[in-house]
């Protein structure tokens, strides 16, 4: 299985001095537009340069001092107010505590499905 998944694979080396693009990932830094679904927003930003290899994979890039604009509404700044509702979904393997969230200053209709255990970790002030 490892053969056939990595047929789809490729080494990549980027040299100090290329130009490279910086992937955020969208579930947990809303950024870049307005977009009521996280799920359409931008993942790659840049291209930004490379200014110097930090590790087998880490790059030090030439980055603005406002890498990506945040929305002043984003879901970055919200903090939950209310679980709705509850769900046992299957993550993986395991089953998992899966929550709708009511955010403060956002409708209930805004409401979103997410994991409590990622919840917890990213509100730690915050009791269901």
């Amino acid at each position: 299985m490892k053969q056939q998944a990595d047929k789809h694979r490729s080494e990549r080396e980027l040299l100090v001095g290329s130009w490279a693009y910086l992937k955020l990932h969208p579930y947990m830094q809303n950024t870049g537009h307005l977009r009521k679904h996280s799920k359409l927003t931008p993942k790659y930003f840049g291209p930004y340069l490379i200014l110097e290899k930090m590790g087998k994979v880490a790059y030090k890039l030439d980055l603005p001092t406002t890498v990506v604009p945040i929305p002043g509404d984003s879901r970055f700044h919200l903090l939950p107010e209310a679980i709705i509702d509850r769900r046992m979904v299957q993550h993986g393997h395991r089953a998992t505590l899966s929550v709708l969230v009511k955010w403060q200053g956002k409708d209930s209709e805004d409401a979103t499905w997410e994991f409590m255990d990622d919840l917890q970790l990213r509100f730690l002030d915050f009791t269901p």
